[in-house]
């Protein structure tokens, strides 16, 4: 199987992402690489896709996993990125053809 993590998205996060200072609701700080995506995405909420974009980040989730992290411990996290400060209310994976092991992760903001 082709390792899309490797060969994709890290490509991907070091090429267009920034490294910023993300800070969990329980006060821990790690730096990590994320990708802006002001313009909005797509949601998808309850098997329903609505036709609302709302700004939001990329980030890899093998960088969660390499630092011990679960996609839940980021909704309310805070970081800046892009000159303004950012507080995540949701998540949303990215689909993969290779799994969610070397997706990536949508960090939505606060509308």
């Amino acid at each position: 199987m082709i390792d899309l993590d490797k060969l994709l998205y890290r490509h991907s996060a070091r090429v267009w992402g920034s490294v910023t200072r993300i800070t969990l609701k329980d006060g821990a700080a790690h730096d990590v690489a994320l990708i802006d995506r002001t313009e909005g995405v797509e949601q998808s909420r309850g098997g329903v896709e609505l036709g609302t974009l709302e700004p939001a980040a990329e980030i890899l989730t093998s960088s969660l996993a390499a630092l011990g992290l679960a996609r839940a411990d980021l909704v309310n996290a805070r970081f800046q990125l892009s000159g303004r400060a950012w507080r995540v209310v949701s998540t949303q994976g990215v689909q993969s053809p290779a799994g969610e092991v070397s997706a990536m992760l949508f960090l939505i903001e606060a509308p």
